[in-house]
């Protein structure tokens, strides 16, 4: 197993910190504690891991990590990180391929010792794209950007129609740094972009938070 000093959350912050025992595995990313369920935050799953959860963490005392905003979704899941022993489970389930690191705005600066984690062993050909409707890794260099009424563009190829692009909403780009609001700032950018792969006009991924663009050059 990998174990993690737990001033690895000192030092981000995560200012909340509670301890709680597992009593239940509810999916991939929910568990039920004796506090409530918590959500496993930024992970993408990539198959079924409910075993691999419950070998880890049924019934045993754990620690949540959350911020002082104490996130909950829609079904009352505090959103949060979790520990065990010194082993961040996150990471864990990262550095063995079992999920994927994926951005949220309730964790930001949290994002990148998970990008650390992960092994990236292959994306889709930028070229030859299969459209999945589902979550997706493309790596491409950027040859324009364009920033039209409602959104603002990144185009991989000169045929914006049929060729794979990411758009972000003018509303979501101001949470974006100053830089990346700039057209010129992407040209010739080679990134690595994940997010849900849909068509509109040719494969594209719809952009929310800054750290799912990462700059590899």
């Amino acid at each position: 197993m990998i174990s993690i000093p737990y001033s690895t959350f000192a030092d981000i912050p995560l200012p909340v910190k509670k301890s709680a025992k597992v009593l239940d595995i509810v999916s991939n990313k929910v568990i039920k504690t004796d506090i409530g369920n918590v959500k496993l935050a930024n992970l993408q799953i990539k198959n079924d891991i409910k075993s691999e959860l419950s070998n880890l963490l049924l019934n045993k005392e754990v620690i949540i990590w959350s911020n002082s905003d104490e996130s909950y979704d829609r079904y009352n899941n505090l959103t949060a990180h979790v520990t065990i022993d010194n082993l961040w489970i996150q990471e864990y389930l990262i550095k063995n391929k079992l999920a994927y690191a994926m951005p949220n705005n309730i964790f930001p600066n949290i994002i990148d010792k998970l990008y650390d984690a992960e092994t990236i062993s292959s994306t889709q050909d930028i070229n030859d794209i299969e459209i999945t409707n589902d979550f997706e890794i493309i790596e491409g260099q950027i040859i324009s950007a364009k920033l039209q009424k409602k959104y603002f563009y990144l185009n991989f190829d000169k045929d914006w129609k049929s060729d794979f692009t990411i758009s972000i909403k003018k509303s979501d780009l101001k949470n974006f740094p100053k830089e990346y609001q700039r057209e010129e700032f992407w040209l010739n950018k080679k990134v690595r972009v994940r997010g849900y792969l849909e068509e509109y006009y040719g494969p594209i991924i719809k952009v929310k938070y800054p750290k799912q663009i990462q700059i590899l050059d």
